[in-house]
């Protein structure tokens, strides 16, 4: 048994119990076959996720969609769910874009819990497909935020970050197609200067390393982060996972210990919560990124991390 029991009775053999078996034969190790079920990221931590965003299904008991989708030819909006192997249902998808863009209104919350982020102005919505071409990496659809002023958010989730250093955990499937400094994919905070949690690169040192921070109050003696010590690049796929307990903290880019270090703060009173860039009083740090995946969770999963990061890199070939 893991910590807390999260995985108790999962298969610890082929592959660490995640995604074991083939679909068909087409689909090898995707989502198992009718000998060995499907298991999905989420199910075995439920209680424990407070959202989560993916282009694939991360819950059998998720029956909702998986994003809206407006095609900017008659601005026209559709919900696509997935398909029978719990991907994107790419074929509706076309159909519906019939060789239009396709721009992000709303990404669904599969967590159980209804914490949808979305976009109203059609301007900063990010992007899904060009041309009724969908965009992809490594074969697999993914979501484009262009890093001018693509931003999804529902600021109601902010609340559950209130308090002071609360243990929680981030995990995010990206591949960066501009290195902007300080660049941020996921803000939690308030107007003005204070306070934020941020998670992407580092906007204190303002640099293209990784990194994951807290600030209780204005100035940067108030910004406790963690860098890493690996930069991001344009070139790959990546996983950027920062676990904290309490007041420390660990970051993992793809598998690797990148840093570990102190973000104690006192106490947090976000109330704003957006992905794409820094979102409090004005849009900064504005993330040119394409996201597969985010997942949030309110405790530690770092004795978990295994479970958790093979099950992506087995769908997703990251390392």
């Amino acid at each position: 048994m893991n910590a807390n029991g999260l995985y108790n009775g999962l298969d610890a053999g082929a592959a660490m119990g995640v995604y074991n078996g083939t679909d068909g034969g087409a689909r090898a190790g995707l989502v198992g076959n009718d000998v060995n079920p499907k298991l999905y990221i989420i199910d075995a931590a439920k209680n424990e996720v407070i959202v989560a965003y993916s282009i694939r299904k991360l819950s059998n008991s998720y029956t909702g969609p998986c994003i809206r989708v407006r095609r900017s030819s008659d601005n026209t909006e559709l919900d696509i769910g997935f398909d029978k192997y719990g991907e994107l249902d790419e074929s509706s998808l076309l159909g519906f874009l019939n060789n239009s863009d396709g721009f992000i209104s709303v990404w669904y919350d599969q967590s159980g819990r209804s914490r949808n982020i979305s976009q109203s102005t059609t301007t900063q919505q990010p992007r899904i497909a060009s041309s009724g071409v969908i965009v992809k990496e490594k074969g697999k659809p993914i979501i484009n935020f262009d890093g001018v002023d693509d931003l999804l958010f529902n600021n109601s989730i902010a609340s559950q970050f209130i308090g002071t250093n609360i243990s929680k955990s981030f995990i995010c499937v990206h591949k960066f197609n501009v290195l902007t400094n300080g660049a941020i994919i996921l803000s939690i905070g308030a107007p003005a200067n204070s306070p934020i949690i941020y998670f992407g690169l580092n906007a204190v040192g303002n640099t293209t390393a990784y990194a994951y921070g807290n600030r209780q109050s204005a100035g940067g003696s108030a910004t406790p982060s963690v860098i890493s010590t690996i930069n991001a690049n344009i070139t790959s796929l990546r996983m950027f996972n920062a676990y904290q307990f309490d007041s420390f903290a660990n970051l993992i880019v793809d598998n690797v210990y990148a840093a570990n270090g102190d973000i104690s703060t006192g106490v947090m009173t976000p109330t704003q919560f957006g992905v794409g860039g820094q979102y409090r009083s004005a849009l900064t740090n504005l993330a040119n990124v394409n996201i597969h995946e985010l997942i949030i969770y309110s405790n530690n999963q770092f004795e978990n991390r295994s479970l958790i990061e093979n099950n992506i890199n087995q769908y997703y070939k990251i390392y």
